[in-house]
Formats: structure tokens, sequence, C-alpha cells
């Protein structure tokens, strides 16, 4: 499934339908927005109908008129989609979206921002007023005329900060997060060579959490700008669909196939003739038969030409050169390869025209959907439409489908029937004995497995996690008995009792008082009370105020990964970490629960090699490694004597650091982390590990802004 979205900067010409039609003809979407159309509604139409083809079409006027046409929206759809108008003005189009496997009901907008900067505010305004209500999943589409960070601009002066700081807001209130993207960065040009040329990021893709729950397979690509200063930008939700739009990019070269169409023409049989006959008697079939392939590719690229094949080559020409510095050669090359596109595009047009017109005249009909797909050759897909159960009944559609294959292959390797089984596990030699599991209490069991293992098998050894050296002391073991003591909340309350109930013996031995059983038990908690608020405030008292410290961008071009972990009383371990580059721009972010027993430093090796291993596997490298734990930075540094249960980590982190490329392990203080502390602390309340490209959730974000501002940092390297 997928969802287009693009500014055309005018359908009035037959170039840009031409580049229209083929961009709907490659990705095949579902829903398209358009923006700038300069056409009426009667015109949009009237287009549809004669060209699109969509069962759907809401357009929304242009305004002025001649060379002064400006505006003009429409939302275009198809099957499986099903839309119902929320609200539409000049500068939006809302639809209710509901399909047809998808229980929920979504919302989708098409966006055209205000181009004057003056009149950005009411872009805003606009987001807050199409909100849905009550709320539900939405995706928020199209050109907003702004950016969100100043690396989506380059070239020409700097963008205002305050517009970009209400942009961003306005997104995170509306809880509304930027999808990302794969392909060329920037989605607009002014066009113009060297110095000059400015190029931004003004079109892109939002959704909310919740309608990125129901498609969580959802990836945003950007096309090559053609005819437009736009790129059109596409949605894929489907993955399916992802896996189709991949092996497109990467499709290997296709297998020879004899095109119906070649039979039309007149030279056909001659070119099949001579290349037969171009081998000498002693040829096989086969030989025969390969020669005669050779012979039509040969005279189809003279008589035909390839055109799809050039129509891609251009089209992958154009995005390469657009990703290039755009000087004055770079421009004159895109405006070569763009009008010999429109050239091949009028070709292949009439091509198709030329191949369904033989059609229409030898049967009698004209211009049917039948003759068109029967022109066309287009490839079959290795796709199953229906399949037959067992009880000789057909299952259409995606999700019974594989239900139905599930349940075949569930059944077909499942026992059914089985006898005297227990006598069968019986026979198979047991590796964990009873005698074992006896040895170990529940709580040392536990502690057994909430121990982490490295991921290089290193050997075994015997540590004791309550000194620096790994090795048992008896000032350790005691220091461990007081602390369980003075944590246990029943050993306190028992305490204050049993000193009360001495004083009330006390009291009617020497002063003839005599204290009820209520009396005794109000006054030892009463006194319980007092001590635990003294220590507390003593606590709060005695606590140094740290002087406040700011994150420490990494030097331009490169990255910095910042981690972190919050330990609950629970047990519970969260683990957080923060890749971003000399902009404050996050590039990923990460957190995830477990459950891990031991001190602080441990915890933080552990999230620092989650952080580390998730960098690596996204094809991040030659990055800055950041911890607020300075013992870790040290013992990852290689500097001082640590202790082995901690070291076993430690050289997993080295070992990933060495393959990242990563050379540089820096310490800071807990207010230059943050970011990492809030996603550890997030971490520790969600079921399942959440990764981000580009983002961070909402309650990170208020840290991640006051790390970009520029304040002068005390950070300790």
């Amino acid at each position: 499934m997928i969802v287009l979205s693009w500014n055309c900067r005018g359908l009035g010409n037959q170039a840009t339908i031409r580049v229209l039609r083929k961009l709907l003809h490659e990705e095949n979407p579902g829903i398209v927005f358009l923006m700038e159309t300069k056409l009426l509604c009667t015109q949009m139409s009237h287009l549809n109908s004669r060209s699109l083809k969509f069962t759907g079409c809401f357009p929304v006027d242009c305004h002025g008129s001649g060379k002064n046409k400006r505006s003009g929206l429409c939302m275009l759809w198809k099957d499986p989609f099903s839309l119902s108008l929320t609200s539409f003005s000049k500068n939006h189009i809302s639809f209710t979206v509901t399909m047809d496997g998808v229980a929920t009901p979504w919302n989708i907008s098409g966006i055209y921002g205000w181009p004057d900067r003056r009149d950005r505010p009411h872009t805003w305004k606009l987001l807050r007023d199409i909100q849905p209500n009550p709320p539900i999943p939405w995706l928020c589409m199209g050109d907003f005329n702004e950016i969100l960070w100043t690396t989506e601009k380059s070239g020409g002066r700097e963008r205002r900060t305050s517009s970009m700081n209400e942009f961003r807001g306005t997104t995170s209130t509306l809880d509304l997060q930027d999808l990302g993207f794969i392909g060329h960065k920037f989605t607009w040009t002014n066009g113009r060579a060297g110095t000059d040329n400015i190029q931004v990021r003004l079109d892109r893709f939002f959704a909310t959490p919740q309608w990125k729950s129901i498609f969580p397979s959802h990836s945003v690509y950007h096309r090559a700008r053609i005819k437009s200063d736009h790129a059109p930008i596409i949605i894929s939700f489907d993955r399916a669909q992802q896996t189709a739009l991949l092996q497109d990019q990467k499709r290997k070269k296709r297998p020879f196939r004899f095109e119906k169409v070649w039979m039309e023409h007149n030279q056909c049989e001659e070119v099949i003739e001579r290349s037969w006959r171009s081998l000498d008697r002693s040829a096989t079939f086969w030989d025969r038969t390969k020669a005669c392939e050779e012979g039509l590719k040969s005279w189809n690229k003279d008589t035909f030409g390839n055109i799809r094949m050039r129509i891609g080559e251009l089209k992958e020409k154009i995005e390469n050169l657009q990703l290039r510095i755009q000087s004055i050669e770079v421009l004159r090359s895109v405006k070569i390869c763009e009008e010999e596109l429109n050239d091949l595009l009028k070709k292949e047009e009439i091509l198709w025209f030329q191949r369904s017109r033989a059609l229409w005249i030898k049967e009698g009909d004209k211009n049917t959907p039948f003759f068109h797909r029967k022109a066309s050759q287009r490839r079959e897909r290795n796709t199953i439409l229906k399949l037959q159960n067992s009880a000789w009944s057909w299952i259409v559609g995606h999700e019974d489908i594989g239900k139905e294959l599930r349940n075949y292959y569930m059944t077909l390797f499942t026992s059914v029937d089985t006898h005297n089984i227990h006598s069968v596990l019986d026979s198979v030699e047991p590796k964990v004995t009873r005698d074992m599991n006896d040895c170990f209490a529940e709580d040392d069991a536990n502690t057994i497995l909430d121990t982490p293992l490295s991921h290089r098998s290193p050997p075994d050894k015997l540590v004791w996690s309550l000194t620096n050296s790994g090795k048992y002391s008896v000032k350790s073991a005691y220091h461990l008995a007081f602390l369980d003591l003075s944590n246990s909340a029943g050993a306190c309350t028992f305490a204050m009792l049993s000193w009360y109930l001495w004083k009330a013996r006390n009291l009617l031995t020497f002063e003839r008082k005599c204290l009820t059983e209520m009396e005794v038990v109000q006054q030892a908690l009463r006194l319980l009370h007092e001590f635990q608020d003294a220590a507390y405030n003593r606590v709060l008292r005695d606590k140094p105020k740290a002087h406040r410290t700011q994150w420490c961008p990494p030097p331009v071009g490169t990255l910095k990964l910042n981690s972190d972990a919050a330990i609950f009383d629970d047990g519970t371990v969260g683990f957080g970490f923060v890749i971003r580059d000399a902009s404050g721009l996050v590039t990923l972010a990460g957190t995830k629960r477990c459950r891990a027993r031991g001190n602080s430093t441990l915890v933080e090796a552990l999230a620092l090699r989650y952080g580390t291993q998730q960098a690596l596997t996204s094809g991040l490298s030659s990055f800055q490694i950041e911890t607020d734990s300075d013992i870790l930075a040290m013992a990852v540094r290689g500097e001082g004597v640590h202790a082995d249960y901690i070291m076993m980590l430690v050289e997993d982190i080295r070992s990933l650091a060495e393959q990242a490329n990563c050379r540089d392990v820096l310490f800071c203080k807990r207010d230059a982390n943050n970011v990492a502390h809030s996603l550890a602390q997030y971490g520790a309340f969600i079921r399942l590990e959440k990764l981000w490209s580009d983002n961070v959730p909402a309650s990170c974000f208020r840290f991640l802004i006051n790390d970009v501002r520029r304040e002068p940092t005390n950070v300790k390297q």
C-alpha cells in the first residue's frame, strides 16, 4: 500500500502529465495528493477521467488566471482505500480512511503550507484545527514550506530559528512524528548553479504513534525531481510492497521474453528465419534458439528501441546528478536528460498506442481495458490471489490466505493421538538434574539467571561483585549485611516497636504508668516516621549541588553516542542511547527494558554495550562514545584496574567499538547526559524494545532542545 505526495507545479502541459502518469505506473499508489495543480475542479476531474483513471477524485480550485494561476489541490484514491471527506480549504484536504483488513479507521491530511514567511503561523493554526477529534490515527503529508532543523537546508541565508521552533512545537503538541526518508536529502531546489543554489527539505510525512502502531512497517522514499522543482515523496506501509520496491531498485537483468507485439510487424518472421539459418548444419536446436533470441533482441532495439530500459537509465542518471553540487554543467546535464526523458515518454506513449491499435482494428473494439492489458504485456507477479482449502472453499484476502497456510502446516507437523510419550521422554538423559536444581535457593537462582553474559564466550571466572578487585573480603560482606538490614522496612519497624515496648516496661516499673497495646504501637510508628523523615531531609541537605553542565556536540562531520541506565527498586533496569551529529540532530535512538542485578557500573556497561551494538547494526561508524560513568569510561580506555565482572562487558564494548572504528571514549556529568537518561527511564515502562530514526519520544524532547542551546559547558573528556 503506497501513498504519494507531489507538488507538481502545474498540470497544464503534457510533459508534466506524462511524468505523473509514468510515476503512477511505476509506484502504483492507492492514494495521491497533488499540490499546485493550477487547474480548476472541472479540469482536474476531466484529467482524471481521461488519463489518470482513479476511482475517487476530490479537487480544490486554483486561484488566478493565465500565468498568475497558483495553488490548486487534488486527492485521488482507489481500492483498497475508501475515503470519507472530513474538511478542506485552499491549503488542505482531510479524509477519514477505511480499508479492508484494517479494523481501525484513520485520518489522512494533505497540507500545502503558506509560502510567504509572514503567513507561516496560518499553517501551524491549520494543523491544530484539523487535528482529528476524537483522536484517531493520523497521517499528515505535503509541502509545509518550512524545515524542522537547520541541517535540512543547503545554501542561501540561514532559516529563522523562531519559525522552526514554532514548527517543531506544533508537531510536538500534536504528537506528530517525522517518518524520515530514504533517498536524496532535499526535496526542493531553486535550480540555480554554484553558490546561488539552494536546496531544502520542504516535503515530508508525519504520523502519530497510533498510526505507526497500526502500520509498523513503513518507509518513506524521495524520488527524482522531474518537470517540477519539488521531488515526489511516497510512503509504503506494507511489508510486501516495501519488498517489491527494493526488488525494483535492485532488479536483476530480466530473462528473454517473446513479445506478442512483434508478431504485428512484417519483419518479425524474416528476422527469425535469418537467425535460424545463420548457423551451420551441426548446430543444435538450443544453439539455433539462442541465435533467434539474440537476433530478436538486436532487431527490437533497432526497430522499437529498448525504451523502458533507457527511461530507467535516464531517471537514475537524473537522481545521481541531483545528488551532486548544482554547478552550471550539472544543471545543463539535468536539463538535457529531462528533455530526452520527455521525448522517450512521448515515444513510449505512441508505442503503446501502436501496439494496441492493431488489436483494436483486428477485433473491432476500441480502447477497452481488456485490450489495453493485452497490449501492455505486463509481467505477472508471483502472487497468490486465492487458495482452495480442504473443504473445497476458496479463501481470498492476504490475512485469510496466510492463516490458512499457517493452519495447514501446523496441522501437518503437529502430533495427534500420541501414546506413551512419557516413556520416550524418560529415555532422554537430562543435562540439568534435580540435585542441581535443589542446590540453589530461589533468590540465588534468580541472581544467576540475571547475570549478564558476554557475546564472545570468554572463560568463566569466579568474582565477588562488591569489591573492585573481584575478590571476597569480610568487610564487604559486613557492609552487604548492614545494607540488607537497613534497607528492610520490617527490620526498622521491629526495632522501633522493641524500643518502645522497653520504654513502656520502664514507665510501668518506675512511674506506675500503664500504656495500652494500641498506644505502644501508635507511638512506635510515630517515632519510625520521624526517623525516616529526618534521615531523608539530611540526605537532601547534605547532597552537594552539582555544577550545571551541558552536552558537548562532536566535531562537524562526526557523530556522538551517549548511553545511560536507570535502576528501579523492583529490579527493573532501563537502557537508553542516542546518537547525534554536530547540530544535535538525532541519527538513531533506542531504549529497552530488562532485569539485571549488580551495581551501577555494571548496568552502565550493559547500556553502553547495547547502544554500541545497535549503532553497528545500523551501519554507523567512526562515532564518539560518551557515558556518565567515570569508572566505565576509564575501563574502556584501558586505564586503571577494574573487577573481572566489569571487564567481561568492557571487552565486548571494545570489540564492538573496534568494528565500528570508534576511538574516543569520553566521560560527562549526568546533566550532560539527560537525553540518554530520560530514554533509559522511558524504557523501564515499555514492554518491547523501541528504536527511533531522526526522533526521540515526546518525554525526552525538552532535554534534546536544551542540549541544542549552545551554552557554556563544563565537560570532562
